[in-house]
């Protein structure tokens, strides 16, 4: 049973002994079931007057304390979502590289084809460029898996949940 659940089972203990003490109280006083209603309007009377404040007390406790449960899931929420979102823009951002680098790849690979096809020197500039360019990509690439890894949580392999 977990802490949080712990209480609403007090509050409802508590509620039932409110309710055990008032009718144990009555028949105490009043050790006989009448037949007249009027007795029993008194009787509902008494257990209305003296329960209906005290369980009324008891729910707004119950109510207050699952609002305050409540908040604190939604504010775990929120972390957990802005979590959600950093790894989500960095993902984005690995996608793009990887399309960069495909993109650079093709024109990579064409340009060694146009080379070999013409044996042009002024090409060849251009594809040593074309390869700069992509080593810098893969570089940026694999900066952003790092970070990624960064930010992935590390498995607790003592504590298991």
């Amino acid at each position: 049973m977990k802490k949080q659940d712990a209480w609403l089972y007090v509050i409802g203990a508590v509620a039932l002994i409110f309710i055990v003490l008032v009718l144990s109280m009555y028949f105490i006083h009043f050790a006989r079931l009448s037949t007249d209603t009027t007795v029993w309007g008194t009787f509902g009377d008494y257990v209305g007057g003296s329960l209906n404040p005290l369980l009324s007390f008891l729910a707004l406790i119950a109510l207050l304390y699952t609002i305050r449960l409540q908040k604190r899931q939604l504010n775990e929420t929120e972390d957990a979502n802005k979590e959600q979102a950093k790894y989500m823009a960095l993902s984005a951002k690995i996608s793009a590289y990887i399309g960069a680098v495909q993109a650079h790849n093709v024109m990579v690979e064409q340009s060694q084809k146009i080379m070999e096809l013409g044996n042009m020197e002024c090409l060849a500039l251009d594809h040593s460029k074309l390869i700069g360019k992509q080593k810098e990509l893969i570089v940026k690439l694999f900066s952003l898996i790092n970070e990624l890894e960064e930010l992935t949580p590390k498995p607790d392999l003592k504590n298991p949940t």
